[in-house]
């Protein structure tokens, strides 16, 4: 370090030499104390991606990026200077145009790459960050220095990649004709009938290969099956057992909440519960169950679904105070066989002034296009924000393969394409007849397959991303 110094004294010495020579005796030249880097923009780079000619040879992109859009953060306590924003996957970093500014003018230079040499930083000159770099700022005064290490970041995966993972967990679901998967109080939980009876089974997020079964305390015959009449909020599961609301934090532990006259409870938006009552007719509950009324809708009751009932709700991109709650569903098979598409209804909440609206129904035509596929055990989840759905074997006139696509919504439910970046496992079982779909709150969907035991995990890279601290402030005494 004594040698870096040394060098950059005699830096130093040779501008204050240049400074008095170019003087007048005449101009006062005022001289700054402070040391410190206070903007950093990057110069235009290079970006590498691998792709394929139009007769599939393997070949290589490279296109331009405009790193002036990149934001550093300058860490001035730690001395630090990074970019949040990742640099796009396959960036070029080792010849990077870098324009730092010094407070008050100050003089900076920069360490050598291999060597403790340094030498005056030219904006224009093109820098190596293959590794992280040493700047050091000089007052324009020489009296005080700052020493600063800045690191380009660039993302190590595509942004858009959705890698699944496969773990066997053998035949802890073997037996179960039906299941329901869900994420409750940080594990994953899974409930299953046999056609007999039901059980619930719950993991760690990080560790799906051990399953421990619940062992319900309360003095009540558990419902058959369980996965056709319950609800998740995410802290609780509701279900009904003999006439009774029941609920529990962790498939052990239950609670009676008394009596109901709900046939079918079908889901929760998060704040509240919805079921079907006697009539038919969607009621819904914002105190877990202690009073109900009937929701509004905006067409027949014959329109609502019957089976694969999924409730969704996600705020709208337009306004964060509105919230949009979706229901897509499948009618029943013998009443209505000429169905090729699932049914799908929503409704807004405007939470700014608790205003409710009717559930509107999407009104489906032979002749739409990208509609919903009515497809057996179809699961529909909120992902990225907007909605995806994932079925089995079709229903009634529907044509559509199962397993052959995740379907993907970016305008609440309304339309309904094969989405281009989540695609199912290549080797994943397309004849399961017992699965489930799930997403936790790491961002990774889960698909479950009993016969086969098997769990899939997968997730979009961008999701996985970190969002550090931006903002660095001293705090006031």
């Amino acid at each position: 370090m004594k040698r870096i110094f040394q060098q950059i004294s005699l830096l130093f010495t040779i501008l204050a030499t240049l400074t008095s020579c170019l003087g007048d005796n005449t101009e006062e030249v005022v001289f700054y104390d402070d040391a410190a880097i206070i903007n950093v923009s990057l110069g235009t780079l290079n970006n590498r991606q691998n792709t394929k000619t139009a007769d599939g040879r393997d070949s290589v992109a490279v296109s331009k990026i405009e790193g002036s859009k990149y934001h550093f953060t300058i860490d001035q306590m730690k001395r630090e200077i990074y970019n949040v924003d990742s640099l796009p996957y396959g960036t070029d970093i080792t010849k990077v145009v870098t324009i730092l500014t010094a407070k008050n003018s100050g003089s900076i230079v920069i360490k050598g790459l291999a060597s403790d040499s340094v030498k005056y930083h030219v904006q224009t000159d093109s820098v190596d960050f293959s590794q992280p770099r040493t700047f050091f700022v000089y007052s324009n005064s020489g009296k005080n220095h700052a020493e600063y290490t800045m690191k380009v970041n660039v993302h190590k995966q595509l942004a858009n990649q959705f890698d699944w993972q496969r773990t066997a967990i053998g035949n802890t679901f073997a037996t179960l004709t039906s299941i329901r998967a869900f994420e409750m109080n940080g594990k994953m939980y899974v409930v299953g009938s046999n056609g007999e009876s039901s059980s619930i089974f719950s993991c760690d997020l990080n560790d799906c290969q051990v399953w421990t079964a619940g062992q319900p305390d309360i003095n009540m015959l558990m419902p058959v099956d369980m996965t056709t009449s319950m609800a998740s909020d995410g802290k609780q599961l509701f279900i009904t057992a003999e006439g009774h609301l029941l609920s529990t934090a962790d498939g052990s532990h239950w609670t009676d909440n008394g009596q109901t006259s709900i046939t079918r409870l079908i889901g929760s938006d998060g704040t509240r519960l919805y079921a079907i009552d006697s009539e038919g007719k969607i009621i819904s509950s914002a105190d877990n169950g202690q009073t109900w009324q009937t929701d509004p809708l905006d067409d027949s009751i014959e329109l609502l679904p019957t089976r694969e009932i999924n409730i969704v709700a996600q705020p709208l991109l337009t306004n964060s105070d509105m919230q949009r709650v979706v229901m897509l569903g499948n009618r029943d098979a013998r009443n209505y066989p000429d169905d090729a598409y699932a049914v799908v209804w929503s409704r807004l909440f405007d939470d700014s002034n608790n205003t409710v609206y009717p559930w509107m129904y999407y009104s489906q035509s032979p002749t739409a296009r990208y509609q919903a596929p009515r497809l057996r055990s179809m699961t529909m989840l909120p992902y990225n924000n907007r909605l995806i759905a994932i079925g089995a074997q079709p229903l009634g006139a529907c044509t559509t393969a199962a397993f052959s696509a995740i379907y993907e919504s970016i305008d609440g439910g309304l339309t309904w394409k094969n989405s281009e970046h989540l695609t199912l496992p290549s080797d994943f079982v397309t004849v399961a007849n017992t699965f489930c779909a799930a997403v936790d709150s790491n961002n990774f969907v889960w698909l479950i397959n009993a016969e086969t035991g098997e769990i899939w995990r997968a997730r979009l890279t961008q999701l996985g991303w970190d969002n550090p601290q931006t903002e660095f402030r001293t705090r006031k005494k």
